[in-house]
């Protein structure tokens, strides 16, 4: 955990380099070491007793650029991304810091024909397949990242294309379990396992 050292306001040195040298000092003395929470910005204005402006500067210093790179560092907000667009959310920051990022042209993905109309879609899933799928992806790509936010997620039950799930640890009680549900965990499932596929949270 982070060892927060004063703020000293008789140094001719800008409060947010203090900050900066302060969380790098901590890394390099191992009191912050990876997968360590690096504390949110308003608990730094707290502890060190500094401005929002003086975290965002030294958080700038700190090259934390992208939401990935903010998520990784506080080891917060992956999952349900209630903040990342919101207003006043964590991408803003980021305009605010470093400017809007011009837009780049992405390839669309190639997607998988599951539909069973008689095209090239590959053989039907047998039900325990299907399982079988949906908990593979479920261990491979879902629980990971609901786990870096403190949260999991159990399969109840699977009924055709039926996927009944509870959330666990903070994603049970998170405002932004709905969200994640449907766009996390079903838009994963649909994409890597079958489009009919739908998840229902108990």
């Amino acid at each position: 955990m982070i060892e927060n050292m004063k703020i000293n306001r008789q140094l001719k040195v800008p409060y947010y380099y203090q900050l900066y040298e302060s969380i790098v000092e901590n890394i390099e003395n191992n009191k912050l070491v990876e997968g360590d929470k690096l504390a949110g910005e308003m608990e730094l204005c707290e502890s060190y007793g500094v401005s929002r402006i003086t975290v965002r500067q030294a958080l700038k210093e700190l090259e934390l650029k992208t939401i990935p790179d903010i998520t990784n560092a506080i080891k917060a907000g992956g999952a349900c991304m209630s903040c990342h667009h919101a207003p006043g959310g964590l991408q803003d920051q980021l305009d605010e810091v470093w400017g809007r990022p011009k837009a780049k042209v992405r390839e669309a993905p190639e997607l998988r024909v599951v539909s069973g109309d008689g095209g090239d879609a590959g053989p039907e899933l047998s039900p325990y397949q299907f399982a079988k799928s949906v908990e593979r992806v479920v261990n491979e790509y879902i629980r990971p990242m609901l786990q870096r936010d403190g949260g999991d997620l159990e399969i109840v039950d699977i009924k055709d294309h039926l996927v009944y799930t509870r959330f666990a640890g903070a994603c049970a009680g998170c405002v932004g379990a709905r969200m994640t549900l449907k766009t996390l965990v079903e838009g994963t499932l649909k994409n890597q396992v079958d489009e009919r596929v739908r998840v229902i949270a108990l």
